[in-house]
């Protein structure tokens, strides 16, 4: 009898436990999260040589940043000569987080 406890108690968790993984993350979420981090590597490469941050995705067009646009809603809110905002968020998941990186505010949060 203990092992059909055991055998079902071990199911279940197994279950339960893979069925909540995609609740927290998605595979979407992943990807805008990376989109962003993308982004704010590309804008340190472009304020160096510039000494400015880049306004629009036309002027960083030659870093190559590769993100599925029908996936990953990606934008740059506002820059300036020493600062910028940034947010980038999964176009349709159902855990509504959004990624954001902001000089101003410390850097990047969720």
């Amino acid at each position: 009898m203990k092992p059909l406890i055991q055998l079902l108690a071990y199911s279940f968790l197994f279950v339960f436990l893979n069925s909540c993984g995609h609740i927290f993350e998605v595979d979407a979420d992943v990807q805008a999260r990376q989109a962003l981090l993308d982004l704010i590597e590309i804008q340190k490469k472009f304020y160096q040589e510039n000494k400015r941050y880049a306004t629009g995705f036309s002027e960083i067009g030659k870093y190559n940043l590769k993100y599925h646009s029908g996936i990953v809603y990606l934008e740059i809110e506002s820059a300036g000569k020493n600062k910028y905002r940034a947010i980038s968020l999964p176009a349709e998941s159902t855990t509504a987080r959004v990624f954001a990186f902001d000089t101003d505010q410390g850097g990047f949060y969720e």
